[in-house]
């Protein structure tokens, strides 16, 4: 590993955080893996919290951490880009991505709450309504950043795009379920899928960190 200089620390943090809040994501209990159950169903989503207690706090924990870091390494990069193209238009996703993280870092301590018995399925309902917030605003956040690298030379401009329409959809998916309770389970799942396509971009961008020193 040798010196860890700000552009390593930066690297590994997109690289790691991301799959960290990724595969925590994934299994997150009444989710798409563990204990599956319909996103817009509050006692089948709280019944599978409390079945897979420990897990979710651990998920719950985990998540904000790997966000965290994400955005740790975020600060840099958008900070590599000061002087020229595209840098005050991921400046502006920057502020986004942080409103979302602590957004999703309440909403998982309610998860908590209620897998350790202290709260019931109508906090749930909170804990989903809070995310109907935090997913348009993580998704435009990431749209603004892959906009803003699309515009550099260091960066592949086709992976760029594919990015910010990744954020792009992320984000539309999760306002829309806010209108309609029966596009939650499909948006979870879209946006799952969105969540991958981000990350991979953000390892890219990661790895490039890690091995300029």
């Amino acid at each position: 590993m040798g010196t860890l200089t700000v552009n390593k620390v930066a690297g590994y943090s997109l690289m790691i955080g991301p799959v960290i809040a990724l595969v925590m994501f994934f299994l997150q209990p009444g989710g798409l893996i563990i204990d599956q159950a319909d996103a817009d169903n509050t006692s089948a989503q709280a019944a599978a919290l409390v079945a897979n207690r420990e897990i979710a706090i651990i998920v719950s924990m985990l998540i904000p951490l790997g966000l965290i870091a994400v955005f740790s390494g975020s600060m840099h990069w958008v900070q590599s880009m000061e002087g020229g193209s595209g840098h005050a238009i991921a400046r502006l996703g920057l502020p986004m991505i942080f409103v979302a993280i602590i957004c999703w870092t309440i909403s998982l301590g309610i998860a908590s709450s209620t897998a350790m018995g202290f709260t019931n399925e109508a906090f749930v309902g909170t804990f989903l309504g809070i995310n109907v917030v935090s997913g348009p605003l993580f998704g435009i956040g990431n749209l603004l950043i892959a906009l803003g690298a699309s515009t550099r030379d260091e960066y592949n401009t086709i992976f760029a795009y594919i990015a910010a329409l990744a954020g792009l959809v992320a984000g539309l998916v999760s306002l829309l379920a806010g209108f309609d309770d029966g596009f939650i389970n499909i948006g979870t799942g879209v946006s799952g899928l969105c969540f991958i396509i981000i990350s991979a971009f953000y390892i890219y961008v990661g790895r490039s960190f890690a091995t300029a020193d």
